[in-house]
């Protein structure tokens, strides 16, 4: 992988077996691709998992956005860093965080070893970097009870509902409301009830992201929307557990504090005041009736 083909041999096969590209193989030969450093292999890799199933502009986007927490080039120790909190400030949702932590961490622990590519085939590679996080293989599998995929990628059965009961319609999105939730409600009432559920491969979902979920106006509805979820589920369930949710705020705000001064020790202001926002927001929105 670290090694430039022979282009040349490329050129010849396309000049013998489709002589009717020739005179593109002379026009634009030779390929100007050449190998990257392995000190780049992290960040190219990374950038895969950001630009999946989005247009080329925000991907781009983004990924300037992550540049600008972590620093160039990307690397796994920078990513291990970074809290959940300072990846939604930016776009992110809540399942490529968990693919850029999951990778992260296996290139950290060894379960992915970048200096070995050179001596591997593309099939060995391709092995390898599907030990990552949340890829589950090409069968079908059960969730842990401790997990649930996002409500974007879960389709249910009747009797499902026959169990748990409905959707809470309080959750979820409505109008322009950015309320969720409801999803999430429904996977802890079918682990309470030791539900199966399941992960299947051959499901494809595509997701785009228009401009205007770049903007500040969508950033600041979404995480007040992320309170205002929490407060109607937990409530849903119990005052009790809604005091709970208040008190592990208390705990995020301490974190959030931690961070933000943090940043302003390091001259990096505009990070601190983004997560700041992102708490206020998800605050407000928990406190607001």
């Amino acid at each position: 992988m670290c090694q430039t083909p022979d282009w040349s041999l490329g050129d010849k096969y396309l000049r013998e077996n489709a002589p009717e590209l020739a005179p593109f193989v002379d026009k634009y030969s030779p390929c100007p691709l050449q190998a990257r450093p392995q000190a780049e292999y992290f960040s190219i890799l990374l950038t895969g998992i950001i630009s999946q199933q989005l247009p080329p502009d925000v991907s781009q986007q983004l990924l300037q956005k992550l540049e600008g927490l972590t620093g160039k080039p990307i690397t796994p120790e920078a990513i291990l860093r970074l809290t959940s909190e300072e990846y939604l400030a930016i776009g992110l949702n809540q399942q490529k965080i968990a693919y850029l932590y999951g990778f992260a961490q296996a290139v950290a622990d060894g379960k992915i070893d970048m200096s070995k590519f050179a001596t591997m085939t593309d099939s060995q590679i391709t092995k390898q970097l599907l030990t990552a996080y949340l890829y589950k293989g090409e069968k079908v599998k059960t969730f842990r009870q401790s997990e649930f995929p996002g409500g974007g990628n879960a389709a249910y059965r009747k009797c499902v509902f026959d169990k748990v009961g409905l959707f809470n319609t309080q959750l979820g999105r409505k109008g322009d409301s950015l309320s969720g939730a409801e999803e999430k409600d429904i996977f802890y009432k079918m682990h309470s009830l030791k539900m199966r559920v399941f992960y299947l491969p051959q499901s494809i979902l595509y997701h785009l992201i228009p401009q205007r979920k770049l903007e500040q106006e969508y950033f600041d509805n979404l995480t007040c929307s992320i309170g205002k979820s929490e407060r109607m589920r937990t409530l849903s369930i119990s005052k009790g557990k809604y005091a709970k949710r208040l008190i592990a705020e208390c705990v995020k705000w301490a974190a959030t504090l931690f961070l933000f001064c943090g940043y302003m020790l390091t001259f990096a202001p505009q990070k601190g005041w983004k997560l700041l926002l992102f708490r206020y927001n998800v605050t407000k929105g928990l406190l607001k009736k």
